[in-house]
């Protein structure tokens, strides 16, 4: 197959240079593009092998959005790579875009806060494709992450969640950021259970003791002392158990926008303050209605703060039967590389690098075979 050396014009990342490799790919499934400096920016040269001329070359490379010149053209072949012998190891080309380790630089991956349901996902989304530059977000809600392609300035990318309503913060380290994700979420649990347990008990003894034929009704003096009390004792469990919920509501409507905990706070207040207000002007309201619903805002916290410590512990089940999962994965790669062999970290693996792979060892990336042949066990 022949070889070209290609200078390059426009292409200032691994982004660029996987869309080059893509576009080549639909005229030449064997094409490789190898970036000889992929750690360099802009990248200004690279060695192709393809079965297309160089014309056809030139003009596929413009096709995609960039220009090129060819230098050389070699008539190498066989790539000059080591053989083996033994018929259990292969060489396999990396070629799928995703593999570019350089490709991080044209990615941000943020932690965000704050997300409670879909409207909220949305949201966000749509203040970060509003973003000058962002050509795509994907927000993993599972998680509480973004990931955005096409722009490297994250404290835009920062500014537009909070002009949004919601907080986010960069994620450099995915490891230590799911390790340090993990442990808020427990905390977040314990948290959450602790204060569910506190207002349910509490709504329960409200609730059993207007089940069981006690006055929820203010007809006397001395009935607006007493639930005036309990008003206030029910007021100290929403802040302490509903805090979170108001103070995301008032984050919306600073915003001018809503989302569940929009619906919580209104419910719960609604109820609490009809039932305040019941309790100090009785007189504005017909006999009928002097009823008081305490147990109704406090219950609504205790259980949705149950919920939510539920759907925690589930979630963190799940996030750790997929890290048991991601730890089966290679660490490292064997690289073939001007002739030898290296073992670097899979990160370090950039598109057009040839990999060893030895009998009993893991295939570390994606790409096609072009040496070799052996057994797989696609179970995992």
């Amino acid at each position: 197959m022949p070889s070209y050396d290609v200078k390059l014009s426009g292409v200032n990342c691994m982004r660029c240079v996987n869309k080059i490799t893509a576009y080549l790919a639909t005229l030449d499934s064997q094409a490789v593009f190898c970036v000889n400096e992929p750690k360099k920016h802009p990248i200004t040269h690279a060695t192709v092998k393809t079965t297309l001329s160089a014309d056809q070359l030139l003009t596929a490379i413009q096709q995609a959005g960039y220009q090129a010149q060819v230098l050389d053209k070699a008539c190498s072949s066989t790539d000059g790579h080591h053989k083996d012998n033994h018929n259990t190891d292969t060489v396999k080309q990396t070629t799928a875009p995703s593999l570019a380790a350089g490709d991080s630089n044209d990615s941000i991956t943020l932690a965000l806060g704050g997300i409670t349901c879909a409207a909220c996902v949305a949201r966000v989304e749509k203040a970060l494709q509003a973003v000058p530059g962002v050509s795509k977000v994907s927000i993993n809600f599972a998680n509480r992450t973004a990931q955005i392609a096409g722009v490297n300035d994250a404290a835009r990318l920062i500014s537009a969640v909070e002009a949004a309503g919601y907080t986010a913060n960069t994620i450099k380290n995915l490891e230590a950021a799911e390790a340090e994700r993990s442990e808020k979420a427990t905390q977040a649990y314990r948290h959450k259970r602790r204060h569910a347990l506190f207002a349910i008990i509490s709504g329960l003894g409200l609730m059993a003791y207007g089940l069981f034929g006690g006055n929820m009704m203010i007809n006397s003096p001395a009935s607006q002392f007493a639930w005036g009390v309990v008003g206030l004792f029910c007021l100290a469990i929403m802040f302490v158990s509903g805090k979170h919920f108001y103070r995301s509501a008032w984050m919306q409507l600073k915003h001018a926008s809503c989302n569940m905990d929009t619906l919580i706070a209104m419910g719960t207040g609604a109820a609490w303050l009809y039932s305040m207000v019941v309790i100090l002007f009785p007189q504005a309201f017909a006999e009928p209605s002097r009823h008081v619903y305490f147990e109704a805002a406090v219950m609504i916290i205790g259980m949705i703060n149950l919920g939510q410590a539920l759907e925690l512990k589930a979630r963190g089940k799940t996030s750790q039967a997929i890290r048991g999962l991601l730890d089966l994965r290679a660490k490292t790669a064997t690289v073939i590389r001007q002739g030898s062999e290296q073992t670097i970290a899979v990160a370090d693996v950039v598109i057009g690098d040839k990999i060893r792979v030895r009998a009993g060892e893991k295939i570390p990336l994606d790409g096609v075979l072009i040496e070799g042949q052996s057994r797989v066990d696609e179970s995992m």
